[in-house]
């Protein structure tokens, strides 16, 4: 850090004065010392900015909380114009920067603010250090000094900085009422475009090629490196070799911006050695988001580790962002993967926290939310079955009016039931008001773990329902609840079968509790295989109560015979019952 600090002292002593009104006759080329410490101490001050170690200037605060802060309103200061506002129009062209065409590194406007200093005026006054800044590709020290803009121009000016800075969605709509203003604006407004994400920017700059191959060496580098990435995802390959065209070896070599940006497109055009480049852009903060991507747009595996630890840096990155716009390009990656990793909880703190209640962000997450549990659900894999069951129960508002969320709890109650898991069934239940498959299914796994009550509850919320009633009444049996018996059997329709179950039931408790009408129905059944199986129950019945009539007379002889085919019956009931 001392090595920085000489060079801040050096830079500021070497600094020629290039904000006058016209530039001077071009002087010598500075000596090979000279150049290298103007390049270094301009490398230092981007990057340190970028990282938020240090401040644009007047900020008083950090580069992420400066681009954050809103322009306060105030007498004198004119409002943003936010989408579908209006534009006033002013008298001359404010994006022309052909008077710092010169610049080429931060130290080449620090004498002009010492100026400025000097004489006791604010550098806020001066609009032309505003659009050094934009020159210079420093959009936040730009949005800085323009927080109170009293002026179309510096409007104007205002909004192309924080497209440069690149934390907020561009302002399309501004853009577009300021091409009306001035036709050069053109340029700016398909740079917008392109940046948010839609194709018809390419036509605009294309149109306006010429204002582009006039700005200066960093602002041209700096739009470069927005368009490239953006003009790969809309399939504008032609622009971008028109763009990259206009730089030199030197430029080239000297930029890292236009390093990468010159990757991106080499890796659209199929380059081994251009994904091994993009790779090493992954680790870097600044090109990180971009880099990834373009590997996953043209299909590059990406090795697992380094997918986790990208996702964790991104997640981290959501954690202590204050702002939906902050993470933007993040959010797909993430979502992606924690939908692929089944990672629902931490969906759902994403979705709980305070910066992602927008309906754009909320609608991304409760997207990926139900194509995963969709997923889960239907999947072979129990694990991913539990998955999907446990995110369910917990779910609390994010499903909230979803068409889908029905369905999704009624499969998640009936997968629960299956894999055993009947207190989450329940809790699932409580959530929703499951149909009448869900009920009786969670009423048949309540019978198999003996949960009579459960049961009861059961037929009693779902009257109507035959198989519950069945069940519940089967149950009141096992419970030797005569009472239940009775209410739960008067609701079935005894069809034979029905009837046979119950009777045969009862046979095997040896609880002897069903109603008589139902034995009367059963005696009336005429088919000869169930009439056969009506007459075993029926004599098993008498001879528990004691009215045995009076048997044919029996030989030794027979004797072993008819005790085997009774133990048989007994048998045989026991298993149907089980």
């Amino acid at each position: 850090m001392r090595r920085y600090v000489w060079l801040l002292l050096c830079g500021a002593l070497l600094a020629p004065p290039v904000l006058a009104a016209k530039p001077a006759e071009k002087t010598a080329e500075p000596d090979a010392r000279k150049q290298e410490l103007s390049t270094e101490l301009n490398q230092f001050v981007r990057d340190a900015i970028d990282e938020g170690l240090l401040a644009p200037a007047g900020s008083g605060a950090a580069r992420g909380a400066a681009s954050a802060e809103a322009s306060p309103a105030g007498e004198g200061s004119v409002d943003i114009p936010k989408a579908g506002g209006a534009v006033i129009c002013g008298e001359t062209y404010p994006l022309d920067f052909s008077e710092f065409e010169a610049a080429a590194s931060y130290a080449d406007i620090l004498n002009y603010r010492s100026q400025l200093q000097v004489s006791g005026e604010a550098s806020t006054d001066d609009p032309r250090l505003a659009r050094a800044y934009i020159a210079l590709d420093m959009g936040s020290e730009a949005v800085m000094n323009l927080r109170n803009p009293d002026s179309p121009d510096e409007v104007a000016l205002r909004e192309v900085a924080l497209l440069l800075d690149g934390r907020t969605r561009p302002n399309v709509s501004y853009f577009q009422g300021f091409a009306r203003c001035h036709e050069r604006g053109e340029f700016w407004l398909g740079v917008a475009l392109l940046v948010d994400g839609q194709s018809a920017g390419t036509a605009y700059v294309d149109k306006w090629f010429s204002e582009y191959r006039h700005l200066p060496l960093q602002l041209r580098t700096s739009v470069t490196a927005l368009a490239v990435p953006a003009l790969d995802r809309t399939d504008g390959r032609f622009l971008s070799q028109k763009m990259l065209a206009s730089f030199s070896s030197n430029d080239l070599r000297d930029s890292t911006q236009l390093q990468f940006a010159n990757a991106i497109l080499a890796l659209g055009q199929g380059s081994s050695e251009a994904e091994i480049l993009i790779r090493t852009f992954l680790l870097q903060g600044r090109f990180q988001e971009e880099a990834l991507l373009a590997l996953i747009r043209h299909r590059r595996v990406i090795d697992p580790p380094l997918k986790a630890l990208l996702l964790d840096s991104m997640l981290l990155k959501i954690e202590q962002s204050k702002h939906e716009e902050d993470i933007r390009a993040s959010m797909k990656f993430v979502l992606d993967e924690l939908s692929a990793g089944s990672r629902y909880m931490t969906m759902m703190e994403m979705a709980a926290r305070e910066n992602m209640q927008s309906d754009v962000v909320q609608g991304e997450i409760r997207d990926h939310f139900v194509s995963a549990l969709q997923r889960d659900l239907t999947s072979a894999d129990p694990l991913q079955n539990l998955a999907a069951i446990e995110a369910l129960s917990v779910e609390s508002g994010l499903l909230d009016n979803h068409d889908q969320r029905t369905a999704l709890y009624e499969e998640a109650t009936l997968k629960a039931v299956r894999l055993g898991f009947a207190s989450l069934a329940d809790e699932l239940s409580r959530k929703t008001q499951p149909g009448e498959a869900v009920a009786e299914q969670r009423a048949t796994l309540a019978y198999r773990l003996k949960d009579y009550p459960a049961v009861f509850q059961l037929a009693q919320a779902n009257p109507s329902n035959p198989q519950i009633g069945l069940v519940a009444a089967l149950s009141a049996i096992d419970a030797n609840d005569a009472a239940q018996v009775q209410q739960f059997t008067g609701r079935l329709k005894l069809d034979a079968d029905t009837v046979l179950m119950l009777i045969e039931h009862d046979a095997a408790s040896r609880r002897w509790i069903v109603p008589a009408s139902v034995y009367s129905t059963a005696r009336e059944i005429n088919d000869e295989a169930r009439a056969v199986r009506v007459k075993r129950v029926l004599d098993l019945k008498r001879a528990a109560s004691g009215e045995v009539s009076g048997p044919s007379p029996a030989t030794m002889a027979g004797m072993g015979e008819r005790l085997m085919s009774t133990r048989m019956a007994l048998e045989s009931l026991e298993g149907e019952g089980n």
